[in-house]
């Protein structure tokens, strides 16, 4: 199935929803994480749902420019930079993106929350310069 423009627009919006609903819990993450376990597994499951959508936004860009189908969910974002997509240096920073998704879908009996609310706090603004630089790149 071919990717149309607009499939890429859809996922962007989605993902710009995904930050928004985030957002709102950045700054009393760790208290969140400490009172309410619902919330908590809610929270998880929009970081998990939010850096898939990204790697699958990747997947899309690549199929939507015939850049080739990488192995790893990494390599679509580091084939992105090495195309000009995205700038190549934030494109093998922000590739660890794919491990974080691995990790919330694997390994969650481990999550330490202070880490996972750090991560948060740090990290939710790149994924809007991902998109920032997707929108730039294809008009979208």
């Amino acid at each position: 199935m071919a990717i149309e423009k607009r499939d890429i627009e859809e996922k962007v919006g989605k993902i710009k929803k995904g930050l928004i609903d985030l957002k709102e819990y950045v700054q009393d993450c760790e208290e969140i994480f400490e009172k309410d376990e619902v919330l908590k597994d809610a929270i998880l499951y929009r970081l998990y749902i939010l850096s898939d959508r990204v790697i699958s936004l990747a997947e899309m860009v690549c199929k939507y420019e015939k850049l080739g189908y990488p192995l790893t969910y990494s390599e679509f974002i580091y084939r992105l930079g090495d195309f000009g997509i995205i700038d190549k240096e934030f494109a093998y920073y922000f590739a660890n993106i794919a491990k974080f998704r691995n990790f919330l879908a694997h390994d969650y009996e481990d999550i330490d929350e202070k880490k996972i609310c750090k991560i948060m706090l740090e990290n939710l603004d790149d994924v809007g310069k991902f998109l920032e630089q997707i929108e730039k790149s294809l008009g979208v």
